[in-house]
């Protein structure tokens, strides 16, 4: 285990130092023949690249450089005035973070209405009331038809069921006459063998035998009478109920069409999605106007904050409405401040590091002029034409 972290340290330290090494230019002129025109103009060539990537990344640096500069130089100015400007200022930038805070609470919001419905809303906003009445009755006749409905068929179902009971109850009764009247047949034919081969005196068997007779004759014609009526009446019922029965079929198909128009015409599927979504509207409608109002009270005091720095000689006031906070809160400006500085230097370290290399690549132009004279003129052309073209 010693080994390998001995090994993972060097390696360490060789990267280190290999990547160290990298910053630094060198340059290879004993290796260069230079009485080999084209190797010389090769190797004067890659010095003035050298110099024209290092002048441009300067000016690229210089940029950023004069801007952070101009940033800190702000804030200097700002923290240079007098109180009572503060004070304008702070409250000012007071009312920019409150509604920036606001702005962002609100397009964060998740119960955010979707734009696609918010505007189908916004079409129908004018009858949206109306539809809600509408579909409200609506609905409600719809529920008292089918409550009807079930009605009538719990009625119809009951008459049928009566119906055949008094049917079946004839046909017992027409049965039943057949027997008795076979019986009654049976009897006297019993009586005239009883009177004619035995001399009986019959005459009580068919008193009795035809009083009978006339008893349940009557009593079954009654039954069958009656039943006959109310069989009448219960089909005339059921009729009626057919008749009905249709009329609120008509009701139902008229009033099932009416609902199904009125869920299309507002894209819903019910009454209560409908006041739903008509509640969500409202709510929404009213976020937006909060929203708009919102964006034109920030985007005044964004320039009011701007007509304010203007006055105190700002160079840069619009990078500030991003950072209202700093004026209200001194940490905040201490934090920037410190960012500002790192960055400078940063940027100072890297101008300087270019400024060595366009330097060092010049010199390293001039050495070989130096060295070989018979080669100045040309190698001043070279350089002539780089700084006419750059």
């Amino acid at each position: 285990m010693g080994l390998i972290k001995w090994l993972l340290e060097k390696r360490k330290k060789w990267d280190e130092g290999e990547e160290e090494a990298w910053d630094d230019i060198a340059y290879e002129q004993d290796e260069l023949d230079i009485h080999n025109r084209e190797e010389r103009h090769k190797y004067i060539n890659e010095c003035l690249a050298q110099m024209k990537d290092a002048s441009q990344e300067i000016q690229i640096l210089s940029g950023e450089y004069n801007v952070v500069t101009s940033y800190l130089t702000d804030m200097e100015e700002i923290e240079r005035l007098p109180g009572q400007e503060q004070e304008i200022l702070k409250e000012i930038c007071t009312k920019i973070v409150t509604l920036s805070e606001d702005k962002v609470s609100y397009e964060e919001r998740k119960s955010r209405m979707p734009d696609e419905l918010y505007r189908s809303m916004s079409r129908r906003e004018e009858d949206a009331e109306e539809g809600i009445h509408k579909i409200d009755e609506a609905e409600k006749y719809q529920a008292l038809i089918k409550q009807d409905m079930r009605k009538l068929d719990s009625e119809k179902s009951a008459y049928h069921y009566r119906r055949n009971e008094l049917r079946n109850e004839l046909l017992n009764l027409r049965g039943m006459t057949m027997i008795i009247l076979g019986a009654i047949a049976f009897c006297f034919l019993l009586l005239f063998i009883l009177q004619a081969a035995l001399s009986f005196d019959t005459r009580l068997g068919y008193l009795l035998a035809g009083a009978g007779a006339a008893i349940v004759i009557t009593f079954i014609y009654f039954r069958y009478a009656n039943a006959e009526r109310e069989l009448t009446q219960v089909t005339q019922a059921i009729g009626r109920l057919v008749q009905l029965h249709n009329t609120v079929k008509i009701r139902y198909v008229n009033n099932t069409g009416l609902l199904d128009y009125l869920y299309t015409k507002y894209g819903v599927d019910s009454g209560a999605q409908l006041q739903s979504r008509w509640k969500q509207y409202q709510e929404e409608k009213e976020e937006r106007r909060k929203f708009r109002r919102t964006e034109l009270e920030l985007d005044l005091y964004q320039t009011e904050l701007m007509e304010h720095l203007k006055q105190y000689n700002i160079t840069e006031p619009r990078r500030w409405l991003n950072q209202a906070l700093a004026i209200i809160e001194p940490k905040e400006m201490v934090e920037i401040r410190h960012e500002l500085i790192v960055r400078r230097q940063s940027l100072r370290k890297r101008m300087d590091y270019n400024k060595d290399v366009a330097g060092s690549a010049r010199d390293e132009i001039m050495d070989v002029v130096t060295k070989y004279p018979e080669y100045a003129d040309e190698i001043q052309g070279m350089v002539d034409r780089y700084e006419k073209m750059y």
